[in-house]
């Protein structure tokens, strides 16, 4: 259950980082 929410939790924070990667250089 430990791992399973690590992961989850990591595959929200990879999404963050893309997403906040796509909004610095649209304003770009």
């Amino acid at each position: 259950m430990t791992k399973g929410f690590e992961l989850f939790y990591k595959g929200i924070a990879t999404a963050e980082m893309h997403l906040d990667a796509l909004l610095f250089f649209s304003t770009i």
